[in-house]
This record gives C-alpha cells, structure tokens and sequence, in this order.
C-alpha cells in the first residue's frame, strides 16, 4: 500500500541523507492525502447508501425501486469516470474543471 511504500522512501532518505535534504511540502501532501481520501471514501459511500435506503430499501417494492432508481445510478457513474477522464486521465483528454463538468454533464 501507499503507507508503506512512502514509509520506507522516508525511512530509507532519513538514513541515507540528513533530515535537511527532505521535502516536507511532498511528504505533508502525501500525508494530507492519507487523511483526506478515507474521509472522502467515507462521505461519498455513505450519501450513496443514504440514497439507496432511503428510495429503495425502504419503499413497500424495494425491487420495483430499484430498477426506478438504477439509471440514475448509472448515469452517476459514467459522469463520475468522464470527469476523472477529463481531470486526470490521459494527457490527451484532460480539460479544464469547468470543461470537464460540461461534458460530464452532456454526457449524462
């Protein structure tokens, strides 16, 4: 995992070079994003669930829902994978985020 790789880079730098050399602005990133990606894990799977109880699980034909509520679905993700495509993906297809929300949109 990323843990322990950027772990033992760090400790492998601290014990080849002084503590001088290392940079704490990558290293404080690195960190910043082992906090912030399970709390963003966390807040993005439980406003799905919350969706899904709420207008599914809870309704008096839950499969009857669900197939109501399955395009949406769909349509969430396909948006979610182009704008990853049009921010991060290949250099080719990347955009701007205002570009990238565009077509995200048209494409859904």
């Amino acid at each position: 995992t990323t843990h322990s790789l950027v772990g033992s880079i760090l400790g492998l730098g601290l014990v080849v070079y002084p503590s001088g050399d290392l940079n704490t602005t990558t290293l404080g990133t690195i960190m910043a994003s082992w906090i912030s990606s399970p709390l963003m894990g966390f807040t993005i799977s439980y406003s799905i669930f919350y969706v899904i109880y709420h207008k599914v699980l809870t309704r008096p034909q839950p499969a009857k829902q669900a197939l109501r509520i399955l395009p949406y679905m769909y349509a969430f993700t396909l948006g979610i994978l182009t704008l990853f495509l049009c921010l991060a993906g290949p250099r080719s297809l990347r955009t701007s985020l205002r570009k990238g929300i565009a077509i995200c949109l048209i494409v859904c």
